[in-house]
Order: structure tokens, then sequence, then C-alpha cells
């Protein structure tokens, strides 16, 4: 899906343009067995031996993954599956799902959100959390809360969860 991308050129006039780069390379991309169906039925049940293995391939050096599988949107119950396996794998790594970040048909700007939240998840909570303690240290009872970008606020827990919904605003309003 990253390497497919929408299929547009920057400039459809320039027969010798080029796609953006994907925002994570092919070699660090890895398929599971499963097959959810466009209306939400199940076609083929996560391969849970496949997806813990991958779990454990992909869990070494990275600092977060991410789940996108296809029609996610209409049922996220074999990405919430995956996950499962993958944080029980590498307990404490960041995993960001497709179907929780943005839950919409669009399956390369779903993936696409995913991997920017994955992305910037590490930092963001780093962030949040020194935040919170300073708070915390200077006595100050209330409970924070950031600026998404939509303008509506959440709580600091659930920007740690979601940072991609900060990205237009965030630590910057809080």
């Amino acid at each position: 899906m990253l390497e497919l991308q929408r299929l547009r050129l920057p400039n459809p006039f320039d027969l010798d343009g080029t796609r953006p780069l994907p925002l994570i390379p092919r070699a660090r991309v890895a398929e599971v067995t499963e097959r959810m169906r466009a209306d939400g039925t199940v076609d083929t049940r996560l391969d849970e031996g496949r997806a813990r293995g991958r779990a454990a391939a992909r869990g070494q050096n990275v600092e977060g993954l991410v789940i996108s599988l296809l029609h996610s949107y209409r049922n996220g119950a074999h990405e919430r599956q995956a996950r499962a396996i993958i944080e029980a794998a590498a307990p404490g790594l960041p995993v960001s799902t497709s179907s929780e970040i943005w839950p919409q048909s669009r399956e390369y700007e779903r993936t696409a959100l995913a991997v920017l939240d994955a992305y910037v998840q590490p930092q963001v909570r780093r962030y949040l959390e020194g935040f919170e303690a300073a708070l915390a240290a200077r006595g100050v009872p209330a409970t924070p809360h950031v600026t998404k970008s939509n303008g509506g606020i959440m709580p600091v827990a659930a920007a740690r969860r979601q940072t991609v919904a900060t990205l237009l605003s965030g630590p910057a309003s809080e």
C-alpha cells in the first residue's frame, strides 16, 4: 500500500516525473495471512503463528510497529488480534493500528496516518510524560489536556496513544 500510494504524479504533464519515496522501506514491511472482506466479514482468519513470527522478527531495533490490513475500517478484529500478539511478543513496543487511528476506507491514507503516528509516538510520548511529571512535581492538581489537530482537546493519556491526532497543534498549545 505504501508503495502504490495513490498512483498520482506530482505533475501529471511531466512524463519523467516520479512519486515520493514510500514512508517505510519495502524491506521493513511484512505480510501476514488473513483476509477481511469489504463488508467486514472474515474470509481468512489471521494466522496467529505467522503474525507472532513477524512480530518477533520486526520487533528488534525499532521504536514502533504499524498494523494496517485491508478493510479493517469495517472490522478491526484482525488488527486488534495482531496488536495483542505483538504486545505479548514485544512488551512496551508502541503499536499503531490503522483501524484505531483513522477508520476510513481509503487504504493508503489510513496506512500513511498509522505510519505517521508510529513515527512521532516515541518522541511525543517522552515529551508528554516529562510534561506530566513536571506538573506533578509542582503540585498542579489539574488534569492536563492537549489540543487536537481538529481544534478539540484530548487528555494527555489519550494523546500518548494517538499522537497523530496532535500533529497540527498538540503540545505546542497545551
